[in-house]
């Protein structure tokens, strides 16, 4: 079977850093988007200013960086129960 580099990245940092592990594979802007809006929980208007960014922008990016995090919790999820 052929894994992608971000795959191979995810199972490597998944063995160090746990669930945080899908942090570290999003980009840099995701990344930012995430961890400011998601959690430390700055408003979507504080990101746009801080991130100088529209606020559209903002609400994709959070949107995309979720759906991401939600993918590799389910990714995890399989291979924990394949393990059992």
């Amino acid at each position: 079977m052929l894994r992608s580099a971000t795959d191979h990245t995810l199972s490597n940092n998944d063995l160090r850093y746990g669930r945080l592990a899908g942090v570290l594979v999003l980009g840099d802007f995701e990344r930012f988007v995430f961890v400011l809006s998601v959690l430390e929980r700055y408003t979507d208007q504080e990101c746009s200013v801080l991130l100088k960014s529209s606020l559209q922008e903002i609400e994709e990016t959070r949107r995309r960086a979720v759906q991401h995090m939600a993918e590799v919790d389910s990714q995890g999820s399989m291979r924990q129960k394949k393990a059992v």
